[in-house]
Parts: C-alpha cells; structure tokens; sequence
C-alpha cells in the first residue's frame, strides 16, 4: 500500500511536470527592445557641433530571435520637440507613457496587427528638436533619417526591404518630419501617419498662432539665452535654423523672415518664401505625384491648438485630389497619444503592409 502511494505521487509529479514544460514550449517568445547607435555621414560637421553618432531604439517582435528567416516590415516613429527617442517607452503619471513595446505585443498577441520592427532614433539637438530637414546649420536630418539610418536597419536586422514594407510616422515636429520625409521621399516610405503633426501650413504657424514669438527672437542676441526662453521661441529658433540657415548670422545662424519698417518689425517677403520652401502646403501641389505615391493618414484632437492649419492642409489635399484620411477626436496636442499609437497608427500600419503583401507577386 505504502508503494503504491509512492508510486502514485511519483506519477502525479511527472504529469505536473509534463504540463508546465508544454506550457512553457507554448508560450510565445518575448519581444525585445534593443539600444543600437549609428555613426551618420548626413549630421557629420553641423555647425552647432551636435554629434553625428546618434541613438536610436528598435522593438524586435515576439519570436524573431527564434525565426532566422522571417523578415519583417518596418516602422519608423520620430518623436516631438524637446522629446528623444526613449520618450516612446518610458512610463509616465496617471498611465500615460506611451510604452510602445507594451502596445505593439499587446496588438501582436491579439492577432490585430502583424508582427513588425519599430525604429525609434534620437532627432533631438542642441536646439532642442532638428524638424528632420537638412540644413548646414543643425545637420542633413532628412538624409539621416531617409538614407543612413534606413541603410543601416535594412543591414542590420532582417526586414522586408522595399518602400511597401516601410512605414513612417511622428508626433508634433515628427509628424511635421513624417509628412516632408514622405513627400519628398515616397520610394523609401511608403506609407505615413502624422500624429497631431505642427507646422503643416506656415502661414497659419508662424504669422497668425506664434506671430507674436517669431518676433520676440528677433530681439535676442545672445545664445546663452536659450536654455532659459520660452518654448515657443525656442521653436521658432529650432525650425529657423532647419529652413533658412545662414551660417553668417550670429547667434542663432538662420535668417528670420521679419525685417525693421520705421521702427516695427514686419514680414521680409524674400525670406519668407525660402521658409515655405520647407512648408507643406506651399509643397503639396509641386510634389502631388509623390504625395499620391503614398498612404497618408493625419489626425488632430479638436482641443489642440494646431486644428486650424490641419484643417487647411485636410482642405489642400483635397482641393489637389490627393488620396488621404483626417480625423478629428476629442483631445488636446498628447493627452490621447497612446489611444492613438494603440487604436489607429499601429493598426493602419499592419493593414497597409498586409495589403501590399497581397499585391505582391
């Protein structure tokens, strides 16, 4: 009797065992956040000395250590003003950190969208954002962006290397990036999603909504001011130094589009038309044959004040017959950015991936 109850035990420990290791076979592998740095001849020599080795953060998807052959396609996600790339991972108060990887496995286990890459680099700069263009002054960041740091991943980690498998979105300044890089680049991106994007029409931005902060930079004259400035100024000097630099025009080594009329400043027509060279309304209509290239969503939250220009840019594109999706929700500039990355970007991505999959030979 006494063996027989040993012998019992001894098969009911083996059955536990059994099970946990099918569980534990079947459970998924885990995604993982890699930390990776790239050295890019696009930022070598900028003027404001930042550095060209830049950061950037890649979400690898459940399983793609233990699937050699699988290739994935690809999303690249390029973050605010005064924001970096860790910016898209870190927790923050009351559950607003965006936590990308934590919503893209969320999405993956669900089955909502497919396994893909995530590409986070670092567009910060000593001017606190670099608005992803290229200039002598902050650094070629749209070559960076479009051509080293897509090289480098394509090299690096197995994705789908084609324009069909490669997806572009940002927030703030990275939606203003995300929809210039997908203008001017439809054969590297081909689709974009710009979360409550800035700077989309120019005229609205900076003569009607910071009219009044382009003119207070006319006034400073000393860099070490710039740490302690507003936001809003600091802006005006990030983008400024991006659209119209000057190397020749200490301190801040761009050209303001304002000039002194009898003691007042007011709009240097000159200037201002080599700034709507980097604005996206006055860039639709020149560059509709790539802007039809791609898949084109943007959204604005109804309480951000940025709505106005999205409107009026909704209403350009429309106006050229360009294909594309706007959406208005109940929000201000970031309070429902995670909701959007959850409920829209990611899964507008993934649709658009497996339909070109489809279409593919």
């Amino acid at each position: 009797m006494q063996l027989a109850k040993k012998q019992l035990g001894g098969m009911t420990v083996f059955f536990i065992l059994l099970v946990l290791a099918g569980h534990f076979l079947a459970a998924p592998v885990a995604a993982r956040l890699v930390e990776d740095t790239l050295q890019s001849p696009a930022l070598a020599g900028n003027l404001l000395g930042d550095p060209a080795t830049r950061t950037v953060t890649i979400y690898l998807p459940p399983r793609y250590d233990e699937e050699p052959a699988r290739r994935y396609p690809v999303v690249y996600l390029l973050h605010g003003f005064k924001a970096k790339n860790h910016s898209w991972i870190k927790p923050a108060p009351a559950g607003q950190g965006l936590l990308v990887q934590e919503l893209a496995d969320a999405l993956i286990a669900a089955g909502r969208i497919q396994p893909l890459i995530i590409v986070m680099p670092d567009g910060s700069n000593s001017y606190g954002g670099s608005f992803y263009l290229n200039s002598p002054v902050t650094g070629n960041w749209q070559d960076f962006i479009s051509r080293d740091l897509v090289a480098y991943i394509d090299r690096t980690y197995r994705t789908l290397p084609q324009a069909t498998a490669r997806g572009l979105a940002g927030h703030s300044m990275g939606g203003y990036g995300a929809v210039m890089l997908g203008m001017r680049h439809p054969e590297v991106f081909g689709a974009v999603y710009a979360l409550s994007p800035a700077c989309l029409v120019f005229a609205e931005h900076f003569l009607n909504l910071q009219w009044d902060s382009l003119q207070s930079v006319a006034n400073l004259s000393d860099r070490q001011q710039f740490p302690h400035l507003d936001w809003r100024q600091q802006v005006i000097i990030a983008i400024g130094a991006a659209v119209a630099p000057n190397p020749n025009n200490p301190p801040w080594l761009f050209d303001l589009p304002l000039q002194r009329q009898n003691g007042r400043l007011e709009l240097d027509e000159a200037i201002w038309q080599r700034w709507l060279q980097s604005d996206p309304s006055t860039l639709a209509e020149p560059l509709r044959a790539n802007l039809s290239r791609l898949r084109l969503a943007f959204d604005m939250g109804r309480a951000d004040r940025l709505l106005p220009q999205s409107r009026q840019f909704h209403a350009r594109l429309a106006q050229l017959n360009i294909k594309h999706v706007y959406e208005e929700y109940d929000g201000d500039h970031g309070n429902r950015l995670r909701e959007r990355l959850q409920d829209k970007t990611l899964p507008f991505f993934s649709d658009y991936f497996q339909e070109m999959g489809e279409k593919s030979p």
